[in-house]
């Protein structure tokens, strides 16, 4: 990924998309979908980095799920490496 696009994810932008997920049914868990739109990649990718770079997620019966503030800390830790 260039340089440019991974810049333009800012720490505040990255608060706003959290702050815009609260208030649903599962108030405080996101999808892998959901992530996957936060992190700007694909779904599949959101599992590869589950499975291989340590993003943090948990299984809610056979589904994974992600707590918000995790995967903000996650990405905050891998600085400019955010897809």
């Amino acid at each position: 990924m260039t340089s440019s696009r991974t810049s333009a994810i800012s720490v505040e932008g990255m608060q706003d998309h959290a702050q815009q997920g609260a208030g649903t049914a599962t108030e405080g868990v996101w999808t892998a979908s959901q992530v996957a739109g936060f992190l700007q990649c694909s779904s599949k990718t959101v599992l590869q980095l589950v499975r291989h770079e340590g993003l943090p997620g948990f299984r809610l019966r056979s589904r994974l799920r992600f707590v918000p503030g995790d995967v903000l800390e996650w990405a905050r830790r891998r600085g400019k490496e955010v897809y």
